[in-house]
């Protein structure tokens, strides 16, 4: 069976950020799998670039692509609704990555069958804020990508260890 096609939207994908170096994990881990990701954004830039250079196709036109995807994976709302009008027979998931942002409301659509929230933070957002149904959320916290992260560990020892969940950061003092 051939892979899914994954149509990925996001507000920008001009410079680096949260949602951006997410999307990038994101799509290179599905073309590892055997998907196809489609990134889309009207906003396109170096995070374009380096999508492209990993063999993922981005667009800042939806009427680019040629065969509707299989699943939408919408970030930030009005790219996510863009994209579930444009493709009216589509599933979708919507994911929640910040408490403020206006961008990250979610919206209540029928074709969207499942929020994810990238910490209980965001969920909480989702559900108390935006009256999304408690069944259809779920937390999935933020991937690390542990090969990238072993290489750049072999080269640098830092002084202070901080690591981030979610919108907090943690420090955990000097490596012993």
């Amino acid at each position: 069976m051939a892979g899914l096609r994954i149509l990925i939207t996001n507000r920008s994908l001009a410079a680096r950020g949260g949602s951006e170096t997410y999307v990038r994990d994101l799509a290179v881990g599905l073309v590892r799998r055997g998907h196809t990701p489609i990134a889309y954004s009207t906003r396109l830039g170096d995070m374009a670039a380096e999508l492209r250079a990993a063999t993922v196709p981005v667009i800042d036109d939806l009427g680019l692509v040629g065969a509707p995807p299989d699943l939408i994976h919408g970030q930030h709302h009005l790219e996510a609704m863009t994209a579930l009008l444009r493709f009216p027979r589509v599933p979708a998931v919507f994911v929640c990555h910040g408490w403020l942002p206006w961008e990250e409301a979610p919206p209540r659509f029928p074709r969207i069958l499942r929020y994810v929230a990238v910490d209980w933070t965001c969920r909480d957002r989702l559900l108390f804020e935006h009256g999304i149904p408690e069944e259809t959320i779920r937390v999935l916290l933020n991937a690390v990508d542990l090969e990238r992260f072993a290489q750049i560990g072999q080269r640098i020892r830092p002084q202070c260890l901080h690591l981030q969940f979610g919108n907090g950061l943690l420090n955990l003092g000097a490596p012993s």
